[in-house]
């Protein structure tokens, strides 16, 4: 994230931080979820949405300071196509994306979300390693 917040004012852009995620197996969008047993339940998608973005403004708080307009979106949904289709809907200059760095067996059964954002993508993908230092990108 802090690399693309230092990229984001030389293209005069807002940085959109979006989480993609599925809901948990069984469980489909207008399911509703009991939290706490005390508590009324709740739509599943709006927990998770609400759960999620609470951690997704934390990051955006740590950021603005920074200087760049920041703002926090989580989607449901397969995570390649809501990546791409978000894109295109907010008109995107680039895409930035962390890696987990995953290789051998474990790449060739779950994947690389990013891999598959870099060959489907019609804007340029930037792709960092999770394990990145905060002050390389200095």
């Amino acid at each position: 994230m802090r690399m693309a917040a230092q990229i984001a004012p030389s293209l005069d852009a807002e940085l959109v931080l979006l989480h993609v995620t599925h809901l948990p197996a069984g469980l489909v969008e207008g399911s509703e979820i009991r939290p706490m047993p005390d508590r009324e339940p709740v739509e599943i998608g709006s927990f998770v949405r609400g759960a999620t973005l609470a951690e997704l403004e934390r990051y955006a708080e740590e950021l603005r300071p920074l200087g760049v307009a920041v703002s926090a979106r989580v989607e449901l949904g397969d995570p390649v196509r809501r990546i791409l289709s978000m894109a295109d809907e907010l008109d995107c200059a680039m895409i930035v994306m962390g890696t987990h760095g995953r290789t051998g067996l474990a790449h060739l059964l779950i994947g690389s979300v990013a891999e598959k954002v870099m060959r489907q993508s019609r804007r340029p993908v930037l792709t960092v390693p999770g394990s990145f230092p905060d002050d390389a990108a200095a």
